[in-house]
C-alpha cells in the first residue's frame, strides 16, 4: 500500500503537476541570466485534460469514458441549419439582458466566469467585442487592466478585481466627440483626459500598466493624420477608478508634416542619423488620407510598431482613377529614437530613416524576392527585430510588371502568394513561410503557431522546425483562433485557443455551412490551452512541456477551461468567432459570447428580437424590413446582443477519477 502511494504522487508530480507550475520555478537555460522569465506565469495548468466528452465515449487507451464524460450538451432544437435562436443550452444564468458582475461556475469545468458588461452601458455601445485576433494587447501588463470594444467603434477600460473577479468601468472610456486632438505639426497635447479619440484602435504597453498607445486617424483642420498618441493613466486616486484621467501625447505620425513634404518634414529631428523626431517624409506621403489601418500594437519592448494602411479599405487594390487610389500598399515600422521605414509591398521596395534601403530580397539577404502585392494586414511581432506581413487577393497580373512578379507558394496546386512573410525590419530581407503555413495562428517571441495543428514557425527561419504542437488525434472541432500575450521571451507557457464552429449564415458569407445540432467532439465551442512541447524540447525543469498521457505516453496537455457559450451564428465577426485574449501573467482571458442568445436584444428589450441569422445578412422581422445588423441603428433594430465575460484559468478543477486513465 506504501508503495504504492509513492508511485502515485510521484506519477502525479512528473506527469501531470497537480498544482500548477509557473514560470518562476524554471532555472536559466544555458547563456541565460536568472529572473528572465516572468514570475508567477502558469507552465501548466489544473483543467480538464480528459478526451470524454459523453460517459459513452471511448480513450484513445481503450478505457472507457464511464462517469468521466461532460454532464452539459449544447443541442439545437430545430437541427442542422437552424437559426441561433433556437439553441436550448442550458447556459448559466447571467442576468438576461442586464446582470454586470454575476459570477457563475461553469457546469462541466467549475471554472469562474464574470460577466462585464450588459445593456446598461448601452450609452457606449449596444454589443461589445474584444478584438479580430488574441494578439492584441488588450490587457496591462500586470493584467489589472483590460480593454473592451463595442459595435460603435468606442472603446471601454475595466480594471479586474481578481480576488473577488469582480470588474469596473472606469472613468476612462467610449469616443470623445472630436477635435481633442492637436493638428499636425504641433506637439501640444490632446485635452481630452477621459475619452479615447472617436474610432481609434487602443492597446496596452506591453510595459508599463499605466502607458497606452492610440491609432488615432482622425481629421483635423481637414488635414487627415494617421498617428500614435501616448496615453498615461493617472489614477488621481488609486482605489478609486471613477476618479481616473489620462494623459494624451503624440508619438509619431505616419503622414509627413509641413510645408516641404515629402522631402522633409517639420517635426523630424535627425540626431547622428536617426530621426529622433515625431514624423518622417521616409514613411507615408503628406495628407495620405487613410481609409484603414492596422492597430498600433507595441513589441514586446515597446519600442517598435508596424501597421498596414490604405487609402481604400483594408485589402484595397491599387487604382488609376479617378480618383486615383494606392490601395493596401504601404506597410510602416516606427522605432523609437531611430524613425520610421515603409515597405511598399506592391513594388518591392524599402525605404527608411535608418536601415538598408531597396528593392526587396528573400531569405538568403542575396536573391531579390519577386512577390508584389497588396496586403491584407501587417503588424508587429513581440520581437521587434520582426514585422509580419500577410498579402491580399491581388495576383502578379495585376501588377505593372508581372514578369518581375512571382509566387513563393502553392495553394490547391496553384501558384500563389504565401500566407505571411516576415520581414527583418532593419534589412530588405522578407522571408516567405512556405510550408504549412495557412490558417489562423499565435504569435509568441520566438515563432508563430499556425493551422490546425500549430505548429512552430521561426521568424528569422519559417520554414523551420515545423513542429506540431497538437499531436493527438483528436484535434479541434471547429475553427480557432490562438492568443499568446503570456509567452514571456522563451516560449515555454501553454498558448490558449477560442474554438468556435462559425455556421449558418447566408451563402457567401463566412460560415456560410450548417449548424451542427450537437456538439461533435471535445472541446467544440471552448476556452482551451495547449502546451508548447516545442519550446520546451530539451528543457527538462518542465518536463519537456509534456504533462499529460492520452494512452501513448507523455505528451502535450491540451487543458480544457470552460464552454463558451457562443452560438457562432453572431452578426458580429468576433463574436461569431468568441475571440479571447489571455493576460500576461497567463491567469485570465477576456472573450465576447452572445451566450446562446440569452443576453437580450440591441434595442433593449429582453427577448423576440431577431435571430443572428437573419440579421447578417438583413430580413424580415415581425413584418417589417430591416438592414443587415452591422448596418443598421442597432438602438432601434431588434438583434442579438453579445457581451464581454472574462474567465479565471486558475479556477478550473481536475478531472474526476485516476489522472492516469486517460
Amino acid at each position: 500500500m506504501t508503495s504504492l502511494l509513492i508511485f502515485a504522487v510521484s506519477f502525479s508530480l512528473q506527469v501531470f503537476s497537480t498544482l500548477p507550475a509557473t514560470a518562476q520555478d524554471l532555472s536559466p537555460q544555458a547563456g541565460e541570466e536568472s529572473g528572465t522569465l516572468e514570475n508567477s506565469v502558469p507552465l501548466t495548468y489544473s483543467a480538464r485534460t480528459d478526451t470524454c466528452l459523453r460517459n459513452a465515449d471511448i480513450q484513445p487507451n481503450g478505457r472507457s469514458c464511464s462517469g468521466l464524460g461532460l454532464t452539459f450538451m449544447g443541442t439545437n432544437a430545430c437541427g442542422a441549419g437552424c437559426s441561433g435562436s433556437a439553441w436550448i443550452d442550458i447556459a448559466p444564468d447571467v442576468g438576461g439582458l442586464t446582470g454586470r458582475n454575476t459570477v457563475v461556475a461553469d457546469p462541466d469545468f467549475g471554472t469562474r466566469l464574470v460577466r462585464v458588461t450588459d445593456y446598461s452601458l448601452n450609452a457606449s455601445g449596444t454589443s461589445f467585442s474584444t478584438a479580430s485576433g488574441g494578439n492584441q494587447g488588450l490587457w496591462a501588463p500586470d493584467s489589472t487592466l483590460f480593454l473592451v470594444r463595442n459595435s460603435s467603434g468606442s472603446q471601454l477600460l475595466f480594471t479586474l478585481d481578481t480576488a473577488s473577479l469582480t470588474t469596473t468601468l472606469t472613468a476612462i472610456h467610449n469616443s470623445s466627440i472630436g477635435g481633442d486632438c492637436p493638428a499636425p505639426a504641433t506637439t501640444a497635447p490632446c485635452q481630452g483626459a477621459t475619452h479615447f479619440v472617436k474610432g481609434a484602435d487602443v492597446n496596452f504597453s506591453s510595459t508599463d500598466p499605466s502607458v497606452m498607445y492610440e491609432m488615432d486617424r482622425g481629421s483635423y483642420k481637414d488635414i487627415p493624420v494617421i498617428q500614435i498618441n501616448k496615453l498615461t493613466i493617472d489614477k488621481v486616486n488609486p482605489s478609486d477608478p471613477s476618479t481616473w484621467s489620462m494623459t494624451r501625447v503624440k508619438l509619431f505620425n505616419f503622414n509627413c508634416e509641413g510645408a516641404r513634404c515629402p522631402t522633409a518634414s517639420a517635426t523630424e529631428n535627425f540626431v547622428n542619423g536617426l530621426n529622433v523626431g515625431t514624423s518622417s517624409h521616409n514613411c507615408l506621403p503628406a495628407k495620405y488620407n487613410s481609409t484603414w489601418t492596422d492597430v498600433a500594437n507595441p513589441s514586446n519592448d515597446d519600442q517598435s510598431f508596424t501597421l498596414a494602411v490604405s487609402d481604400d479599405g483594408q485589402g484595397g487594390k491599387p487604382k488609376k482613377g479617378p480618383p486615383a487610389k494606392t490601395g493596401a500598399v504601404f506597410a510602416v515600422v516606427y522605432r523609437v529614437g531611430k524613425g520610421c521605414r515603409t515597405y511598399n509591398s506592391f513594388t518591392g521596395t524599402i525605404i527608411g530613416d535608418w536601415g538598408d534601403n531597396g528593392q526587396i530580397v528573400g531569405s538568403d539577404g542575396v536573391t531579390p524576392l519577386l512577390d508584389k502585392f497588396n496586403l491584407h494586414g501587417a503588424g508587429d511581432i513581440p520581437d521587434s527585430k520582426y514585422s509580419g506581413i500577410s498579402p491580399g487577393n491581388t495576383t502578379c497580373a495585376e501588377v505593372v510588371d508581372p514578369s518581375k512578379c512571382a509566387y513563393s507558394c502553392s495553394y490547391n496546386r496553384k501558384p500563389a502568394f504565401c500566407e505571411n512573410y516576415f520581414w527583418e525590419n532593419a534589412t530588405r530581407i522578407v522571408r516567405p513561410c512556405t510550408d504549412h503555413c495557412d490558417g489562423h495562428g499565435a504569435r509568441g517571441f520566438l515563432n508563430i503557431y499556425k493551422g490546425k495543428q500549430y505548429r512552430a514557425h521561426t521568424f528569422g527561419s519559417p520554414h523551420l522546425p515545423l513542429t506540431p504542437l497538437l499531436t493527438d488525434s483528436i484535434g479541434f472541432p471547429g475553427d480557432n483562433h490562438g492568443s499568446y500575450g503570456n509567452s514571456g521571451t522563451r516560449d515555454l507557457t501553454p498558448m490558449m485557443l477560442a474554438i468556435s464552429n462559425v455556421c449558418g449564415h447566408a451563402p457567401g458569407i463566412q460560415g456560410s455551412g450548417a449548424c451542427d445540432p450537437v456538439y461533435t467532439g471535445p472541446r467544440y465551442d471552448e476556452i482551451v490551452a495547449i502546451e508548447n512541447s516545442v519550446a520546451n524540447a530539451g528543457n527538462t525543469s518542465n518536463a519537456n512541456g509534456q504533462h499529460c498521457n492520452y494512452g501513448a505516453g507523455p505528451t502535450a496537455c491540451v487543458y480544457r477551461f470552460a464552454h463558451t457559450f457562443n452560438t457562432g451564428t453572431n452578426w458580429m465577426f468576433n463574436t461569431q468567432n468568441a475571440m479571447a485574449t489571455i493576460s500576461p501573467d497567463g491567469h485570465y482571458a477576456v472573450f465576447e459570447s452572445d451566450w446562446n442568445d440569452t443576453l437580450g436584444c440591441t434595442d433593449g428589450t429582453s427577448s423576440n428580437c431577431m435571430d443572428s441569422i437573419t440579421a447578417s445578412g438583413g430580413g424580415i422581422y415581425d413584418g417589417r424590413t430591416y438592414p443587415a445588423c452591422p448596418m443598421a441603428n442597432l438602438a432601434t433594430t431588434p438583434c442579438q446582443r453579445s457581451d464581454i465575460f472574462v474567465i479565471d484559468l486558475m479556477s478550473s478543477r481536475q478531472p474526476p477519477g485516476p489522472l492516469v486513465a486517460r
